[in-house]
């Protein structure tokens, strides 16, 4: 299986080509099994009258209100898991940049290939995009300012998110201080990829809430930690044949730090191109 990640800038960069993934034939997204468990949050203290000889196992009793006992049952399993994951997907949600999204609100004028236009190179592209048995996992257009590249990404991007294939995109823009640094690239990529798997958003948000300051370490951490380590997570249990594959990156020359630039195409080199277990 081959993967796919597009990115475009108007600096030259080498052309990194990553060995092919595992062939996989499906996906089974599973969720977690609800457990059912008797009502007792509202119970009497009277409940127990009288009563001897008994064993309660796994309760919790809070006593907090003056007037009533509450009763909440501990079940087996339950670690309070899920709290952690939510609050830990609100401070990816807050780390992201909404802006660098291909059809983010802020970018209302769009620039996009005119019908009839570029429909060679178009093509050629989503033919590679939609190859999966393909060696070749990563594809990098150059050229100079204004020659449409940006134009293009987005008519590729609008077909891969008709296709069901378009895993994440980040437009880079050198006058938008949310999108013209590295900083908000993990996480609007695991935002976007987390969104459409409930096992993918849990596993990232346990991440995040493990490791509140993940995003004020290196990108290859980041990346680590809130994509590779749930996507290989998710493997055991489901195959990711049928997730979305497609990262689109824009304007990486945009980036105002030169060094992050390079640090981003070495990241998704090391984490995501070399790495088989990646879908992408």
């Amino acid at each position: 299986m081959a993967s796919r990640a597009e990115m475009v800038s108007s600096n030259p960069h080498s052309l990194l080509q990553g060995r092919k993934g595992h062939n996989i034939d499906r996906i089974v997204d599973r969720a977690s099994d609800d457990v059912g468990a008797p009502d007792l949050t509202t119970a009497p203290l009277a409940l127990f009258t009288n009563a001897t000889k008994f064993v309660v196992h796994n309760l919790h009793v809070d006593a907090s209100q003056h007037h009533q006992h509450e009763f909440t049952p501990m079940l087996k399993g339950d670690t309070g898991s899920h709290v952690d994951s939510e609050a830990g997907w609100k401070l990816l949600l807050n780390a992201a940049a909404p802006n660098a999204l291909h059809n983010s609100a802020d970018r209302f004028d769009l620039p996009k290939c005119d019908e009839d236009t570029r429909v060679d190179a178009i093509q050629e592209i989503m033919d590679w995009m939609e190859d999966r048995e393909s060696p070749q996992r990563i594809l990098c257009m150059t050229g100079a300012a204004g020659s449409g590249k940006s134009a293009l990404q987005q008519t590729i991007s609008e077909r891969c998110s008709e296709k069901g294939i378009l895993g994440s995109t980040f437009f880079f823009s050198s006058t938008d201080p949310t999108r013209n640094t590295a900083s908000t690239l993990i996480p609007t990529m695991a935002y976007q990829l987390g969104s459409g798997n409930i096992e993918l958003r849990r596993g990232m948000g346990t991440a995040v809430a493990k490791d509140p300051l993940i995003f004020s370490k290196s990108l290859k951490a980041q990346m680590e930690t809130i994509i590779v380590t749930p996507f290989e997570c998710l493997s055991r249990n489901s195959e990711l044949f049928g997730l979305p594959y497609a990262i689109l990156i824009d304007g990486l020359d945009e980036c105002t730090d030169e060094q992050r630039q390079a640090e981003v195409l070495s990241t998704i080199n090391e984490c995501l191109i070399e790495n088989d277990n990646m879908p992408f």
